[in-house]
């Protein structure tokens, strides 16, 4: 089939048939890499013994079987075996195809089917790849030691933000800090509503923008973002979601470190030599953004 007519069909097909199709043969695969694919948002999920990757809500789902020996890749009710292959190793290896294709990409893990396998299994699996496209990470109930195993594969000037979501924030923390993809990323969110956990502020102040929960926030940490943060200028905006209610109790000792004068206002604001910034909500967090 000439190459004008096929890129005429590829047009009216959806990025999961183009990928379909990819998987047909080799010159299917020229072609349609030829044409391109673009997915809006690839979602990776680790379950018990299976894998999901969903293609802008199409899913696609990885099982061992029974047998420990075969996989089953079933699609829209369609069922294909591998024979001989390890469902990991299968999905693995499409997932880092797949990652060419997106520029968002979510991670989710079940706490327990993750194990120390999966990530030895993905960086013997991806070596030295590397995906430029990706701009959005979100990673959900994982742990860090798969973040500090993925993360360097991505663009360290590429990424515009990171996600993470119910996740133990242990020593590993500082390590993952320490990366260029984490240095150069400019916004960040991290979610863990139920942990017990204050996320430590002086890792976030390099975000020209972070939307953190805080269990614990400290006079201190008040102080920290006046006499720190506030005075950087590649700060546009945060938000600090108190989760604790002896957090909110002592909100508006946090205010008076920013306006003496403070008097219960819903809003306020605050003024040094790199301008002007806005305050609000202060009984449930810092909600600050420079005006």
């Amino acid at each position: 089939m000439p190459l004008d007519i096929a890129n005429h069909v590829f047009e009216k097909l959806e990025p999961m048939d183009l990928w379909v199709c990819r998987n047909v043969c080799q010159g299917l695969r020229h072609a349609v890499d030829g044409f391109g694919i673009h997915f809006n948002t690839i979602e990776f999920s680790i379950q018990d013994r299976s894998i999901c990757i969903s293609l802008d809500n199409e899913t696609i789902h990885y099982n061992q079987l029974p047998n420990e020996i075969d996989t089953s890749v079933t699609y829209k009710n369609q069922e294909k075996i591998f024979e001989g292959k390890n469902y990991l190793e299968v999905a693995l290896k499409d997932f880092g195809i797949l990652l060419n294709y997106t520029s968002e990409l979510k991670i989710s893990a079940d706490p327990k089917c993750y194990t120390r396998m999966h990530s030895k299994l993905l960086l013997k699996t991806w070596k030295w790849q590397k995906w430029n496209h990706v701009k959005k990470l979100d990673f959900s109930i994982v742990h860090l030691d798969f973040i500090l195993d993925i993360l360097p594969h991505f663009n360290s000037k590429g990424l515009e933000s990171i996600t993470m979501r119910s996740i133990h924030l242990d020593h590993q923390f500082e390590q993952i800090t320490k990366l260029d993809q984490w240095k150069n990323t400019k916004i960040l969110h991290l979610k863990n509503e139920a942990m017990k956990l204050c996320p430590p502020f002086k890792y976030l102040f390099q975000f020209t923008e972070f939307d953190v929960n805080a269990f614990y926030f400290s006079i201190q940490n008040a102080v920290q973002f006046r006499d720190d943060l506030l005075r950087r200028k590649t700060f546009e905006k945060c938000a600090v979601r108190f989760t604790s209610l002896d957090a909110r109790d002592y909100s508006i000792q946090y205010a008076i470190v920013f306006k003496p004068d403070y008097h219960y206002e819903d809003e306020y604001e605050y003024s040094n030599d790199m301008g002007k910034l806005a305050f609000s909500s202060p009984y449930y967090g810092l909600f600050i953004k420079r005006c």
